[in-house]
């Protein structure tokens, strides 16, 4: 078969990992397999695979659409031109939400290509009160809900997420996980200097994903400090970017916390994956409903290092579950508990976080999820 994903950026971001990884398990199967992003995020590039083919815009438009409000204006357009000149190039177009869904209806329009809309998360109360939020909904809201009675298949990524699907759209669809790869450090000098410095001397606890409100960044401020001086080797080294990083950092200053807290920027590749794999812990904080898997929590498991979960996170009710790590309500009282407890028994905490490693690798392979799409369309009778 061959296969359109359609993704808003080329970035690091969890949703566009998530279509990159299903694209590459798709061509592992032997399938065809394009990939279309709206830009190519020059402060967030991702690493994708070298035999994976992706198109984006010629490198003047992706310069000028680095501004994000030039690019909320143009990027309906791009979409829509770079799909319709792949269109007869593909059977099925996978693409995620807002202007990917709504340029890939539009062009295929009056042609036998399909389209899958896969959900990451769906937002069934508003998770801000925010004019913008507010802008959001009556905008993009109303044009998604129209496009979306066009589309012949529906994804979500969990089960959370189907729910979320059912109450707000009235929608059903079945759930595909991602998938997660299973890496090791390749190359130490590609690990700054600075950072393996930090984990070197002293215990860390890992927090990686972007810099946003839902986040719940504070909460691990808080908890690192409630806990230094019962564990004065602790440290907690935040990775990515966003808009509520300066606000975090006078948060910080206000209560005397710079020794403690280090902001490592955007990583990836062997950095990355270095920090996962000497963590003492990886935390999770988020609150929120619409966090539709925390795709952190099982990056870190795969690599074996114990996590510390809020009970709102997406991926909080597998972890509990099957027993894989330490999961709690974002309370600060019970994640001072919880990070305590993995600090004085980690043993322990690996040996859960190992049987949580081989239950990813056995559920949430390339092959298996791969397939599970592809059986998928069979069942409907999709593929002759």
């Amino acid at each position: 078969m061959k296969f359109l994903v359609v993704i808003p950026s080329w970035s690091y971001r969890g949703g566009e990992r998530i279509f990159l990884n299903l694209a590459l398990g798709l061509q592992h199967e032997g399938h065809k397999v394009t990939v279309i992003a709206g830009r190519k995020d020059r402060n967030n590039v991702c690493f994708a695979d070298p035999t994976l083919k992706i198109i984006y815009p010629p490198r003047l438009l992706n310069i000028l659409i680095q501004n994000n409000l030039i690019y909320l204006i143009f990027i309906w357009f791009i979409l829509y031109y770079l799909i319709r000149r792949e269109k007869d190039q593909a059977d099925w177009i996978i693409s995620e939400s807002h202007a990917c869904l709504t340029s890939s209806v539009l062009a295929v329009k009056g042609t036998k290509t399909k389209v899958v809309w896969y959900v990451m998360h769906c937002e069934s109360s508003k998770i801000h009160n925010l004019f913008t939020h507010y802008v959001w909904e009556c905008t993009f809201g109303i044009v998604q809900k129209f496009t979306i009675k066009r589309v012949d298949l529906v994804f979500s990524l969990s089960e959370r997420t189907k729910l979320a699907l059912k109450n707000y759209f009235s929608l059903d669809s079945i759930v595909i996980p991602p998938i997660f790869y299973s890496r090791k450090t390749d190359n130490l000098s590609n690990v700054p200097m600075v950072i393996k410095e930090i984990y070197n001397k002293h215990l860390v606890l890992f927090l990686p994903g972007i810099i946003h409100w839902k986040k719940n960044h504070k909460l691990a401020i808080d908890t690192i400090n409630a806990l230094k001086n019962n564990h004065p080797d602790i440290r907690l080294v935040i990775a990515g970017r966003g808009e509520y990083e300066l606000e975090l950092r006078q948060y910080i200053e206000k209560h005397n916390l710079n020794d403690y807290i280090y902001f490592s920027g955007l990583i990836f590749g062997d950095t990355l994956q270095y920090c996962y794999e000497h963590a003492a812990m990886t935390l999770v904080c988020s609150h929120g409903e619409n966090e539709g898997f925390s795709l952190t929590a099982f990056e870190s498991l795969i690599n074996s290092t114990p996590v510390l979960v809020s009970s709102q996170a997406g991926a909080a009710k597998i972890i509990n579950k099957y027993d894989f790590g330490y999961v709690c309500a974002p309370h600060l009282n019970q994640f001072i508990k919880g990070a305590d407890e993995i600090l004085r028994s980690p043993e322990k905490f690996r040996s859960k976080a190992f049987r949580g490693k081989k239950f990813i690798n056995n559920q949430y392979n390339e092959h298996k999820i791969a397939l599970s799409v592809l059986q998928y369309f069979k069942r409907n009778e999709y593929i002759k």
